[in-house]
């Protein structure tokens, strides 16, 4: 979406960067939070593209400078300092593509995940948090997180109707004229997206991708780098974030080991052994399982919403699992 709707910026970035590669390093910067440098691209994602900064630097920049200077020493039939310089120049720069691409290619012995993190307000969604038959304390409790001045029952958007009132005007039959004059009670109807206040919110602090990151990082116990926080999605119900999580190959190890020597002491047929190979992806989930109540109050306290908001753990962007549950009700 983001190339779609900024084309021309992304063009004019490519003639000022002097290549592809350069100016996806420009957009992907997060720079000042702004959106317009934030197109959703990870790290993980700009080292799978850096063989368009190979091809574009070395095999169509450097080569022919060296082949063309090369002809130039050829021609004249001398080696001036000039011309020197320029092929040291655009030999380093090879090398420091080269090298840069090669140390760029290896991340240690970790293997990248990639999941979403769905943060909404479930509760809500199933029609719990905007009905009018809420105490006004539920709904002063659903803001105290979050330090303003205004009024947090405004912010939930519970609008009380008397019910005597409703019932006696649906009752009475008026004429024409009276009906025009007469005043009328209108009833806002229970919603299942989040506020305004909560919507600012989430796109104010969708640019600080490295703090999550890192309060994520050390949620979990590792190291900073091997948590990256892509592109946030706007949704009616919250915030859809592409995370994407490097796991150790040595603890991956070292818990399959921990599971066969528990199967093995158990008895279990090797079969069932078979099936409790983890993949980098199953140790991820367990883990996000494991540690959800604390990744639920970083979110919390990161996009300052109250305590009825929680993740959710998906490998595609969309829920899956509510789009078959709704067909199985269907059916």
């Amino acid at each position: 979406a983001w190339f779609q709707n900024n084309t021309p910026l992304f063009v004019a970035l490519v003639c000022l960067t002097g290549g592809c590669y350069p100016a996806l390093c420009v957009i992907s910067s997060n720079v000042f939070g702004l959106a317009v440098f934030s197109c959703g691209l990870t790290q993980f994602e700009l080292r799978k593209l850096s063989k368009i900064k190979v091809f574009g630097t070395v095999v169509l920049e450097n080569v022919p400078q060296l082949a063309f200077q090369a002809l130039y020493v050829y021609a004249i039939g001398e080696a001036s300092e000039a011309v020197l310089l320029a092929f040291a120049a655009s030999l380093l720069s090879v090398v420091a593509t080269v090298l840069s691409w090669f140390i760029g290619r290896d991340v240690s012995d970790a293997l990248p995940v990639q999941y979403y993190l769905s943060t909404k307000c479930y509760a809500r969604m199933n029609g719990g948090a905007h009905a009018t038959t809420a105490s006004a304390k539920d709904a002063r409790s659903r803001y105290d997180a979050v330090d303003d001045d205004d009024n947090d029952l405004d912010e939930d958007n519970i609008v009380a109707v008397n019910a005597g009132q409703m019932l006696g005007a649906n009752a009475v039959v008026q004429s024409s004229s009276n009906i025009m004059n007469a005043p009328t009670t209108i009833k806002k109807e229970p919603e299942d997206r989040i506020t305004d206040k909560e919507q600012r919110s989430f796109l104010e602090k969708r640019g600080k991708k490295l703090l999550l990151a890192k309060q994520i990082a050390e949620t979990f116990g590792i190291p900073p780098k091997y948590i990256e926080v892509g592109n946030s999605r706007m949704t009616r119900h919250g915030l859809v974030t592409h995370i994407v999580h490097y796991v150790y190959q040595a603890e991956l190890d070292r818990v399959r080991n921990e599971f066969a020597m528990t199967f093995q002491t158990q008895s279990i047929s090797n079969a069932v052994q078979t099936m409790t190979q983890i993949s980098p992806l199953h140790y991820v989930q367990h883990l996000y399982t494991s540690f959800q109540s604390k990744i639920d109050a970083i979110f919390q306290k990161h996009f300052e919403v109250g305590f009825d908001f929680s993740t959710k753990f998906s490998v595609s962007i969309n829920d899956s699992d509510g789009l078959v549950s709704s067909m199985v009700q269907l059916i």
